[in-house]
């Protein structure tokens, strides 16, 4: 109850539409092709999810109950002949948020991590070819620290406004649909509606680092 509910933004609006995409560009015909030759892998690999899915609705009733077993061997051999690559920018101060792929024919590789690079790295590479990469994130994004609410509030005012909106609507939303005792969902962790919030600016402090906190599936 005072902490964030589940992330839904990396999956919906970055997994499943570069995925999506992915698809698209491989074909039907090379990925038909392609799934004849990893036929027994393949199989084995959905025994497991239809697995994996039952032990999650099961796991609740007994605790004790162990998951499947990863079939790590099926799924090393789709992804040693993969359809596609996908190179994603995580630099070496976020290496936590470097994940393996999670279907068969897509690998992914870091460059930054291969190179060492990290985030000053990444900005002062940028700042010779004259580029800046600002943080990119919802205008409501829940994850904003007090500097970024104040940047938005005073230099966007109306994306404030909206967030301020949002955060309303979305709270009478839960409040009338989650049967759950005293849950009131708040934006900002000081559990107080957005514009009632009084921010205070980080002056210098250590930026705050993703760690687990993103799927590391931006790709940017």
């Amino acid at each position: 109850t005072h902490g964030h509910g589940p992330r839904q933004c990396t999956h919906d609006f970055k997994i499943v539409p570069i995925e999506r995409e992915l698809r698209r560009l491989i074909g039907r015909e090379k990925m038909s092709a392609w799934r004849k030759v990893h036929k027994t892998a393949l199989k084995e690999i959905s025994k497991y999810q239809k697995a994996l899915a039952i032990w999650k609705r099961n796991r609740k009733l007994d605790p004790l109950l162990l998951p499947p077993t990863f079939p790590s061997r099926e799924f090393d051999e789709c992804q040693a002949d993969p359809l596609a690559i996908q190179r994603i920018g995580i630099s070496t101060d976020e290496a936590s948020r470097a994940k393996p792929s999670r279907v068969p024919y897509l690998v992914h590789i870091w460059p930054h991590l291969d190179h060492g690079t990290n985030r000053d790295g990444c900005i002062e590479w940028l700042a010779k070819r004259g580029l800046e990469a600002p943080k990119s994130a919802c205008e409501f994004c829940p994850y904003h620290d007090d500097d970024e609410w104040i940047w938005l509030r005073d230099m966007e005012p109306e994306s404030f406004e909206r967030a301020v909106k949002f955060d309303y609507a979305y709270r009478a939303a839960k409040i009338q649909t989650v049967s759950i005792k005293g849950f009131e969902p708040f934006i900002h962790p000081s559990r107080l509606p957005l514009d009632k919030v009084k921010f205070k600016k980080s002056h210098g402090k250590q930026l705050t680092m993703f760690n687990n906190e993103c799927e590391g599936m931006c790709g940017v």
